[in-house]
């Protein structure tokens, strides 16, 4: 969540930068601003500041269009918007989709939060294999092409997401309910970091855990995992690169090489006075293969988990900035036997089937998508066509996110012992549907608040130092919520902590337009 107070929590950026999480958010709104139709040739936009009621202005940098709209079309579209559709990945924590919300509440796009919906990244990606948004949605079918069980990669920035789903033939009978997603916390940004510390690093006796007070070198290196999450490491490492124009620039190198080095055998980089000769293979073998092995474990939990054997696969995408490498595709064939398997190419470029000719008289107009789908990613096209299938929104999901069930559990339980059973009583007495989040609830009482609430193990790196001493994160950690009894069938609530959580949880909405007491 957003700051409890002014100033927290603080982010630590590098070494010596700190920035508050407001100021990030902040930064959203500006951008969301800019869709307003009232900002479009103003040099300068105006926010105001809930928390101070001070009036901030900002210099207007960004401009906006539409693919295919003229800008009078654009706009008079923008002054009539009625909802605005975002991405999220998958598990992320119900804290950033509410701060998503509220930044496009504060921009000023909608009014309602009703009117803001977040669905996976990996739907999203998903549906950018769906029919030609020329077809009408009411009489369209899924195309032959596109039946059967589908799987999508998608190698983001900071995440790899992955979605396995099965088109019904009728487009208006897909529904939530036939999409499966996973999601793990490895993508461009890791790649980079492991080109740095694999490739550039290695063999030097630095990292950022050997460096002293008094810059006198330790024996000892704490790199992360090459294809692993490994997020207290991460974090700490990508402050440690950002703490030094040297770093910064071998982390740019790392950038850059992940495009070059797929495609040569050999490269030679200079930065400053130090050189080196860079291998294809050791590309492959030190931070890509790595990554194959992650994915080919992630992938095998996640068929496992949803019940389908490799073998019954018919078509795979990969997908994403960091998806074009050819092991990636590979790697997909031997897994996946009987699948087609597509690649979206790096920039630019036509989508390449591998092991298909293209078909005589390919649709053009096809083409065309295909190459929108690349300019604005798949993510932003699939966000784009949602309107054309509504009924795959998740509405109870949507409707009781965890922050909602806390309070009203807080508001409800009585100051006695209650079995589960009874817990779901007293909700469904308020109106709550509990079939429908009954995991949720169980979660709660069983002292696991909602992620986001407070900073996890890893997010703790994060911040800066003080923001990790942070009070408030302590005395919510300092009790638990609720007591068992020995054999865990029913429950109490610990009146002292159920206060403190109120007022923790009342601060946190005091300056937003969304709060907790109604469901969506």
């Amino acid at each position: 969540m957003i700051a409890t107070t002014a100033h927290e929590p603080i982010l630590q950026l590098s070494e010596h930068e700190q920035i508050p999480l407001k100021l990030v958010n902040q930064g959203l709104v500006t951008l969301l601003t800019t869709l307003q139709p009232q900002a479009f040739g103003q040099e300068s936009i105006s926010l105001t500041d809930r928390e101070t009621q001070t009036i901030v202005t900002l210099p207007h940098y960004y401009t906006c269009g539409a693919v295919g709209l003229d800008q009078e079309t654009f706009f008079s579209a923008l002054a009539q918007l009625k909802c605005v559709l975002m991405g999220s990945p998958t598990n992320w924590p119900e804290a950033y989709r509410f701060n998503l919300k509220e930044a496009v509440l504060e921009a000023g796009l909608v009014k309602e939060v009703s009117q803001v919906i977040v669905i996976e990244d990996a739907i999203a990606t998903a549906l950018s294999e769906l029919t030609s948004v020329t077809e009408d949605p009411k009489t369209s079918t899924i195309s032959e092409f596109r039946r059967g069980k589908i799987l999508i990669v998608n190698v983001g920035a900071t995440t790899t997401e992955m979605v396995l789903v099965n088109f019904p033939d009728d487009g208006q009978n897909l529904t939530y309910s036939h999409f499966h997603c996973h999601s793990f916390a490895y993508g461009g940004q890791a790649i980079d970091q492991d080109i740095v510390c694999q490739l550039l690093l290695k063999n030097e006796n630095i990292s950022p855990q050997t460096q002293t007070e008094n810059n006198q070198e330790q024996s000892t290196q704490s790199w992360p995992r090459p294809g692993y999450p490994d997020l207290s490491i991460r974090s700490q490492l990508q402050q440690w690169l950002q703490s030094s124009s040297y770093r910064q620039e071998l982390l740019a190198a790392a950038r850059n090489l992940k495009v070059i080095l797929p495609s040569e055998k050999e490269f030679i980089l200079n930065i400053g006075d130090r050189q080196w000769s860079l291998q294809q293979q050791d590309l492959e073998k030190k931070v890509l293969e790595p990554f194959i092995q992650k994915l080919n474990q992630e992938l095998n939990n996640f068929l496992s988990r949803v019940g389908i054997s490799p073998v019954g696969i018919n078509r795979a995408l990969c997908t994403g900035g960091s998806g074009s490498w050819s092991g990636i595709s590979r790697w997909l064939r031997q897994k996946l036997p009987n699948a087609i398997i597509v690649q979206d190419a790096k920039v630019n470029s036509e989508n390449v089937e591998l092991g298909q000719e293209k078909p005589q008289g390919s649709d053009n107009c096809l083409s065309e998508i295909e190459d929108i789908k690349l300019t604005i990613g798949r993510v932003a096209y699939g966000l784009a066509i949602l309107p054309l299938y509504p009924q795959i929104i998740d509405i109870p999901q949507q409707q009781y996110n965890d922050y909602f069930l806390l309070w009203e559990i807080l508001r409800v339980f009585p100051n006695r012992l209650l079995s589960l059973k009874e817990v779901y009583q007293l909700l469904e007495e308020q109106g709550i549907n509990t079939r429908v989040c009954q995991e949720n609830i169980k979660t709660i009482l069983e002292n696991k608040l909602p992620p986001g609430l407070m900073p996890s193990e890893e997010d703790v790196m994060l911040l800066s130092e003080v923001s990790r001493q942070n009070s408030e994160y302590q005395s919510l950690r300092a009790k638990p919520l609720f007591c068992q009894e020995t054999d865990g069938s029913r429950y109490r609530l610990s009146n002292e902590q159920a206060e403190y959580v109120r007022e923790y949880l009342n601060k946190l909405v005091a300056n937003t337009r969304q709060k907790f007491e109604e469901p969506l």
